[in-house]
């Protein structure tokens, strides 16, 4: 997202390659905006997109292949050919070709990036533009989870951000969101972020929209409020105020502290005094992290109020972000603070929602099991990628999330049918593994339709064609639609 935001920021002319092992992308940007797209993943043609979004069947897709072959042609020129688009909705379908091959690149882990020249590009693109800064905010909501947002806006939350030149062009963009229309409303300079996100904390759209203001510099941040033009205004708001603390560094005073930091944070000889503190503080957490309620991780009551509780989060936010660790020298016990850090943001998200609070509080107060939500949050968002992935048709791309999201939550249907189906339509079936896994599924719900109909599919492929007819028949009589 940094990347496409610097793209669209400085109104890049050109070709964006993305590689990653051996997926390989082409998006070429007129005036910052992406207009075409090439790609070599076979699920990303468009003619699989256009049967994905039911504008054209599997017949006309293979109509459309065979002419492909028959005159050498691109997709496009078929599609028009055999009349089964017309010129307009040839071109919306290329617009959103670009979009889901630029979204797509939100869900991977790594790659590279290189940019290249192109040629003049003909008047006839500009139909094609595609809206980048929506897009960015839609991958970003998508396929980044909340900690993984909250951990680059940590430094801006107690900061106030004001409006600038740039600031109208995001505010225009996204404003139909209804989510983040009161964030983007609240940025006057006079509130930290952190207020104007407000409740919004809870929302992923929301914190995606605040992470575009800080990280694509659609706002200028201020260590101290603007004067208010309406002092009423702002003592009405005074109960979502608190106190904080700024303390700034000059380059110098971070090029001393960069130099002096110990090169092996692991050695507890070398460490300062409040560096050892804060290790030895991080190693006693991760002892009974489980053990610890979340009103123990965030240090506040139980009846804390919501104001005790976001400003608890923001002083436990700022003491574990990566970039206070490193300053303190202890860039080596950085995974073992995330641990820290992904248990207080759970006690955050759970005790600001009154009905997950209320849910806590009544599990506590019994000997039910609590259940680890940070874990299943994490399965469910795996889960949730790998389910777009399967059905954009990538099904060797969908495995890495499906097999995190088993892995973590083994228990759920759902996670268990769409691995197992991932396994059985990859290019190289293993169909003893789907096996495995659907009738793992359907052993934890054997009325869920769409598990019980993937493994007769699947027994069929193995040669049990009995049981493959029993699974089949039992999933249609449960949903006659099924497939």
């Amino acid at each position: 997202p940094a990347l496409l935001l610097a793209l669209h920021r400085t109104r890049f002319e050109g070709v964006l390659e993305l590689t990653r092992d051996k997926t390989h992308k082409e998006v070429t940007f007129h005036q910052g905006q992406p207009v075409l797209s090439e790609s070599n993943v076979q699920s990303e043609t468009l003619g699989l997109q256009l049967i994905d979004q039911g504008i054209i069947d599997r017949a006309a897709h293979q109509r459309v292949s065979e002419f492909m072959e028959r005159k050498g042609c691109k997709e496009g020129v078929a599609l028009l050919a055999l009349e089964l688009l017309k010129p307009k909705e040839l071109f919306i379908a290329l617009k959103e070709q670009v979009r889901r091959r630029l979204l797509e690149a939100f869900a991977w882990a790594d790659g590279q990036y290189k940019l290249g020249e192109v040629e003049e590009l003909k008047q006839e693109v500009q139909p094609l533009r595609s809206d980048l800064l929506a897009l960015v905010h839609e991958g970003l909501a998508n396929h980044w989870t909340p900690d993984r947002l909250l951990t680059d806006l940590t430094p801006f939350i107690e900061r106030y951000p004001v409006r600038n030149k740039a600031f109208d062009e995001l505010e225009q963009r996204l404003s139909p969101d209804e989510e983040v229309t009161p964030l983007l409303d609240a940025i006057d300079g006079t509130r930290s972020l952190g207020t104007a996100i407000g409740s919004g904390f809870n929302s992923v759209r929301v914190l995606a929209g605040a992470w575009m203001l800080a990280c694509g510099a659609f706002a200028s941040f201020e260590d101290e409020p603007l004067p208010s033009r309406d002092e009423d205004a702002v003592d009405g708001e005074a109960e979502d105020i608190f106190e904080i603390e700024v303390v700034t560094k000059s380059d110098a005073d971070a090029g001393e502290a960069a130099a002096n930091a110990p090169e092996d944070a692991g050695d507890a000889d070398e460490l300062s005094p409040a560096a050892q503190e804060m290790r030895d503080e991080v190693f006693a957490l991760l002892e009974d992290l489980e053990e610890r309620s979340l009103y123990e991780m965030l240090g506040v009551g139980e009846d804390a109020t919501d104001g005790e509780i976001r400003k608890a989060y923001f002083k436990a936010a700022k003491r574990f972000h990566p970039d206070a660790l490193n300053h303190l020298g202890l860039a080596s016990i950085k995974e073992e603070a995330a641990r820290v850090f992904a248990r207080i943001a759970e006690a955050n998200d759970v005790l600001r929602d009154a009905a997950k609070r209320a849910d806590y509080d009544a599990r506590q107060a019994s000997d039910e099991p609590m259940v680890d939500t940070h874990a299943l949050a994490q399965a469910e968002t795996f889960y949730r990628k790998g389910e777009i992935l399967v059905r954009m048709g990538d099904f060797r791309g969908a495995l890495e999330y499906l097999e995190n999201a088993v892995e973590l939550w083994p228990d759920e249907c759902e996670y268990q049918s769409a691995l197992g189906w991932a396994l059985y339509k990859q290019p190289q079936a293993d169909v003893p593994r789907a096996l495995e896994h659907l009738e793992k599924a359907v052993e934890l719900d054997s009325e869920q339709a769409v598990a019980l109909f993937r493994l007769g599919m699947v027994l069929r492929a193995a040669g049990e064609e009995e049981r493959a007819t029993e699974a089949i028949a039992h999933a249609r009589s449960l949903d006659p639609k099924v497939s």
